[in-house]
């Protein structure tokens, strides 16, 4: 059973999930592939297992770049790009209480996800310093995070809820 609180959010009412059991996600398939992608909010938002975004160019002004929910996502060969002035000292942050603690990549319920190779990149004003986190998994286990170069994060990755993963080869810079 799953249950909803309607909160206000930036493109009108969406449900907020209060977990008693695990959703059910189908099979969808979605392949984003050599796109770029250029947006003031999130980038790129899917559910459903089985999607994939690869060799992409995504840049977000002060939020999370790919948000992807259900099993099996797969994020690779992608440049992802975080604008940012100051955490919370632009009007959209202000108004949306947007931040960036959320991470570039926020995968949910991604039992066997992979992000490879990907290029996630930070860049924040004068003042801001370092985003907290790259990567930002919630109830996701056994997910592979190898060749990826980050840049302008202090940490690699946040583990919230039931999660597992495997780091290879990241470098953070």
């Amino acid at each position: 059973m799953v249950s909803f609180e309607l909160s206000r959010m930036r493109r009108g009412f969406l449900p907020k999930l209060h977990r008693q059991t695990p959703p059910q996600y189908q099979d969808a398939h979605i392949t984003i592939d050599n796109m770029n992608i250029f947006a003031t909010y999130r980038g790129v938002q899917l559910a459903d297992n089985h999607n994939a975004i690869r060799n992409s160019t995504i840049e977000v002004n002060d939020n999370t770049a790919i948000y992807l929910m259900g099993q099996y996502p797969v994020i690779e060969n992608n440049t992802i790009i975080i604008h940012s002035n100051k955490n919370g000292d632009t009007e959209t942050q202000k108004q949306y209480n947007i931040q960036i603690k959320d991470g570039a990549i926020k995968l949910r319920d991604a039992q066997g996800g992979i992000i490879r190779n990907n290029r996630i990149i930070y860049k924040g004003g004068l003042f801001s310093g370092k985003a907290p986190v790259a990567i930002n998994l919630l109830d996701s286990k056994d997910v592979l995070i190898e060749g990826n170069t980050i840049e302008g994060f202090e940490n690699l990755v946040r583990e919230n809820g039931d999660t597992s993963y495997t780091e290879n080869k990241n470098t953070i810079k």
